[in-house]
């Protein structure tokens, strides 16, 4: 049977298992998504650290700022023991 990943999930919930975070692979539209902190695959929807033009971390606040993208929200597993995707660009 294979694992599925979870249908949201986010760094900010109560009993997050960042081993299952950091296993999760999360696609937009296609696109894999990185710097994300929260996904729903239902309402679509993907919250991650917003970069500027340069691709560095833009902070407000003392605080890294974020962005919310819809689209179609896919999320892929990656087995214990799997090798990772590289991460796109996006």
């Amino acid at each position: 049977m294979t694992e599925q990943a979870p249908v949201r999930l986010s760094v900010d919930d109560e009993g997050y298992d960042h081993t299952i975070g950091q296993r999760c692979r999360v696609y937009l539209d296609g696109v894999e998504i990185v710097q994300v902190v929260a996904y729903d695959t239902e309402a679509g929807t993907v919250t991650r650290c917003q970069r500027g033009p340069d691709g560095v971390l833009i902070i407000r606040d003392d605080e890294f700022a974020m962005e919310t993208l819809t689209g179609k929200v896919e999320v892929t597993l990656i087995p214990i023991g799997g090798a990772p995707t590289p991460p796109s660009k996006v």
